[in-house]
């Protein structure tokens, strides 16, 4: 495989792999995205888990799969930082059985609220459908790059006593501090749901629900509520399954669904499932999302998760890539969510637009493909050494280096089905023969400010025809704010101090990038 982006352009699509941004210049976004700190920066961390072999051995073994037993563990990151009284258990579902395991890493079970980088628990996923080892990363992105809240991802080289044993994805949890961060507030009833959580109606009793189990050995229910466990009240989410499934006819629907969902939010969470190829998700196959009710807003959210089987890794489905975008769920499952709202044409042409937004602005080979290509050079060395990729470990479908550097271009025949970029380039070019609207960037991508000289160097002016006074914030690439403003018409800023590099400037519905010069 070829690259002809040097360095420079290396270390400029990581810049942006990197940004915490509140909104973008076209997807406005609700969710806040915490500081990385150095778990979810642009670099390949190492992570070493110390713990007696024969607890290791155990933690693997084919009788305890589904225990879900916590071992405890030293959690040493990057040869430095330690936290002595951490626990590992294995995560997932297929992946249990597979040879390439999945982990969850918890902080604070022995000492209560201990934590790493402000998170109580991490996920390091085995990936082990994923020949690439880039598609959960790539889907959190496009999530990310869109305004939907989604668990940050990352690569990390996993070491158990001190042995490599290969790449893994590292992968951010969603409970009460993922909420916080993203929805300003845990308060609110947060459901898990898993297959088969298709939000069918059941009855009025919440019993009917909470009766619904999901059939791996964990025995959990489907809509398996992760909050206020106490109380375990359902009744606003069967008032929402209500709605979807018994009053969608109505005129009234869309004033009712608004009222209770976050509808503009599921758009975008939807178009973005579409453009990856997110299958195993509510739509397609009622599972692997969360719901919120925001206790504030009084609406619920959709929060998309587990997305390693993207981008042309699929089973039961073929050419997803070509699907088209308005015909893309299952004939075979019932899905009232994504039915009701898109029966209505205004909530269809929005989600279209969306996607027609995607890909006019990040989603193209002219994006994404220097960002897969960056991975690439970022992972390689990884893969090269890695032991199961070299065949000194066991793995599920014996893929190799050779196989790993062929996943970005072409399928590996059975579930690969496509490489990433011929995944991308054909659902880009299949969206645009199936729109049925017509779109602009220009109705729907109205900055409030402009900022020049851009690039500039010792100052620059911000100016606004707004009526009001703006806040701005001015972000640094790592996401941290360094200045805030209040914008009254035009005023020039001093930027003596700032080092030359990108910043960005930003207000609750648009982000300017800023570039300082040498």
């Amino acid at each position: 495989m070829g690259f002809p982006y040097l360095r420079e352009m290396f270390r400029i699509v990581f810049i942006f792999t990197a940004l915490i941004l509140k909104s973008s210049a076209v997807f406005s976004q609700s969710a806040l995205y915490p500081s990385n700190g150095t778990l979810f920066d642009d670099k390949l961390h190492s992570i070493n888990i110390i713990i007696p072999e024969n607890d290791f051995t155990a933690l693997q073994h084919p009788d305890s799969l589904w225990n879900n037993k916590r071992y405890p563990i030293t959690f040493v990151y990057d040869e430095k930082d330690t936290v002595k009284q951490a626990t590992i258990r294995l995560k997932g579902n297929t992946s249990r059985s597979s040879a390439k395991k999945s982990f969850r890493i918890d902080f604070d079970k022995i000492i209560d609220n201990q934590t790493y980088q402000d998170l109580e628990t991490i996920y390091i996923h085995g990936n082990h459908n994923d020949a690439s080892m880039m598609r959960e990363f790539l889907s959190a992105y496009v999530m990310r790059q869109m305004g939907v809240p989604c668990n940050r991802a990352n690569h990390v080289k996993l070491y158990i006593n001190g042995e490599y044993y290969g790449l893994r994805s590292l992968v951010e949890y969603v409970d009460k501090d993922f909420l916080k961060t993203r929805f300003g507030t845990n308060k609110g009833n947060n459901y898990k749901c898993t297959w088969p959580a298709d939000l069918a109606w059941l009855g009025s009793s919440e019993q009917s629900y909470k009766d619904v189990i999901n059939p791996s050995p964990e025995r959990e229910r489907a809509y398996d509520l992760k909050t206020n466990e106490d109380e375990d009240d359902y009744s606003r989410l069967v008032s929402l399954i209500d709605l979807i499934n018994n009053r969608q006819n109505e005129s009234s629907f869309s004033q009712e669904i608004e009222a209770i969902f976050n509808v503009d939010g599921y758009l975008k969470a939807l178009a973005a499932e579409v453009l990856i190829g997110h299958w195993d998700n509510y739509y397609y196959n009622k599972n692997n999302y969360f719901i919120y009710d925001h206790p504030n807003t009084g609406k619920f959210t959709y929060i998309p998760y587990d997305m390693d089987n993207t981008y042309g890794v699929q089973w039961g489905v073929n050419d997803i890539n070509k699907r088209n975008i308005h015909n893309w769920g299952n004939s075979n499952v019932n899905a009232p969510l994504t039915e009701s709202i898109l029966a209505q044409s205004a909530y269809k042409k929005q989600f279209e637009g969306y996607i027609f937004q995607a890909i006019e602005t990040f989603y193209n080979e002219k994006h994404m493909f220097p960002l897969v290509d960056s991975l690439y050079q970022k992972l390689e060395n990884a893969i090269s050494l890695d032991p199961q990729y070299r065949g000194e470990l066991p793995s599920t479908y014996g893929y190799t280096v050779n196989d790993w550097k062929n996943s970005i271009d072409k399928g590996l025949g059975d579930h690969n089905t496509y490489g990433i970029k011929p995944f991308i380039a054909e659902r880009v070019k299949s969206a645009k023969e199936q729109f049925l609207f017509n779109h602009s960037l220009n109705t729907l991508n109205k900055q409030e400010f402009t900022v020049f000289p851009n690039p500039g160097n010792s100052t620059f002016s911000i100016k606004t025809n707004s009526n009001k006074p703006l806040q701005l914030q001015i972000k640094d690439v790592n996401g941290s704010c360094i200045r805030e403003v209040q914008l009254h018409n035009l005023e020039t800023f001093d930027a003596s101090e700032l080092s030359p590099g990108v910043y960005f400037i930003s207000n609750e519905s648009s982000v300017i990038k800023w570039i300082k010069s040498m």
